[in-house]
């Protein structure tokens, strides 16, 4: 079954997302069967590779985002998770400005 999102509840954006993922073989036959006039409407390789690359992207605030509800929710564990991010999304820059290029770099 596919997620919905929904703004009222963290991470619902990546459930989202992902259950897409898990069900890629399903959404691209119901695209097919659904879209026969309006071809814009699939999902084309690239789009399954940025769906990916987007959930990669998201999956850290989600890991996050569970181990903040619990009830450790302390400053120094939230400092330990700001760190974990932090050095997260360093990394990820770093490759997106090797394969870009350092395009869009601002």
């Amino acid at each position: 079954m596919l997620h919905r999102d929904n703004a009222a509840h963290w991470n619902t954006g990546y459930t989202m997302l992902q259950s897409m993922i898990r069900n890629r073989d399903a959404v691209d036959v119901f695209c097919l069967r659904n879209t026969e006039q309006r071809e814009d409407d699939r999902l084309s390789v690239d789009d399954w590779q940025q769906l990916a690359d987007a959930v990669s992207i998201m999956q850290p605030f989600h890991c996050t985002t569970l181990r903040m509800e619990s009830d450790f929710s302390e400053l120094h564990n939230i400092l330990v998770e700001l760190d974990f991010l932090r050095a997260t999304f360093g990394s990820l820059l770093q490759k997106y400005l090797a394969v870009t290029g350092g395009v869009g770099r601002r």
